[in-house]
């Protein structure tokens, strides 16, 4: 005997209930799965915060606050010394050097001299080249990096020999560069010769307000022996 439409149509729905039922069940269990996924991706986010957290760690290299300020003296009392860094790196190279008894970021700096950031950078990397400065990297709970600046003092006796050798040599301007400023206002009495990173810095101005005026390598040299 044959069954009635309507008894067809209870058993199709029946059949389609529990698969919806099924669906939903599989949908549920989906989901949990995911969500705990989910939950073990973002785990680590703790661990990275404890990271940002901490300080960073001691650098040999930087010495405590009163062997730098006593290396840093030495340099500043080196006439010849600070001669040279004016002329090749900048007028502001000695208060910069004067700063950093203890690590300073460049935005302190710049800050604290009334200089642009890029000026004040410029200065760090020109004599992070001779090894006089040099820098640390760290990073706080916002995932910032920060550059702290500091004073080099194993590599200060090196640079002050390297500075009387040229002394000796009568010669106190940087071989390397060909292009030179000098200030016809100025230059009578404080006898600086700027190599072009230094002119640079200083965007070709002289503190007096006036321009810097170009001289080719022969004049520098030629000026800087007399």
């Amino acid at each position: 005997m044959s069954k009635s439409p309507k008894s067809k149509n209870k058993k199709t729905n029946s059949t389609r209930k529990a698969h919806a039922v099924a669906r939903a069940s599989h949908a549920k269990m989906v989901i949990n799965k995911n969500s705990k996924k989910k939950v073990q991706a973002h785990a680590p986010v703790k661990e990275i915060k404890k990271i940002d957290q901490a300080k960073p760690k001691k650098n040999p290299a930087i010495m405590p606050p009163d062997v730098v300020k006593s290396e840093i003296d030495r340099l500043i009392s080196n006439t010849s010394a600070t001669e040279y860094l004016r002329k090749n790196v900048s007028k502001t190279s000695i208060e910069i050097i004067s700063m950093l008894v203890t690590p300073k970021t460049d935005e302190f700096l710049a800050e604290q001299l009334g200089m642009k950031i890029n000026a004040v950078r410029r200065v760090l990397n020109i004599m992070q080249g001779y090894g006089i400065t040099n820098y640390y990297v760290s990073k706080n709970t916002k995932g910032w990096l920060s550059f702290a600046w500091y004073i080099n003092t194993s590599k200060l006796t090196p640079f002050l020999d390297h500075v009387s050798e040229l002394e000796r040599d009568k010669v106190l301007i940087d071989t390397d560069c060909n292009d030179y400023f000098m200030c016809g206002n100025c230059y009578e009495t404080d006898k600086l010769l700027y190599t072009f990173d230094a002119a640079f810095e200083s965007s070709f101005k002289c503190s007096c307000g006036k321009s810097l005026a170009r001289i080719d390598k022969s004049e520098a040299e030629t000026m800087s022996s007399k």
